[in-house]
């Protein structure tokens, strides 16, 4: 089955509203993309939604492999998260 980059990526889709419209660009060791985690973006007060972390962990993957080796797709994500990952409280 082809996979067809239609611009409605929940992370990187630019014509996706309520998406995360991540741009990464490639750097010497990978990719890189800026994020400001907003209130929209919460689980507990502050604290920015786990599953949102694990979201952008998997979009960085993605574009790293894909970057290096061309198309690739998440069969598997296992992610243990250390500490709160705070949100800007605008």
């Amino acid at each position: 089955m082809p996979y067809v980059n239609d611009g409605w990526c929940f992370a990187c889709g630019p014509h996706n509203p309520i998406g995360l419209h991540l741009n990464f660009q490639p750097v010497s060791d990978g990719v890189a993309t800026i994020f400001t985690p907003q209130r929209q973006h919460q689980g507990y007060q502050g604290i920015m939604h786990g599953g949102l972390v694990a979201t952008l962990l998997d979009e960085a993957v993605t574009y790293a492999i894909a970057h290096k080796f061309g198309m690739a797709v998440t069969g598997e994500l296992t992610t243990r998260l250390h500490r709160p990952v705070p949100v800007a409280l605008c």
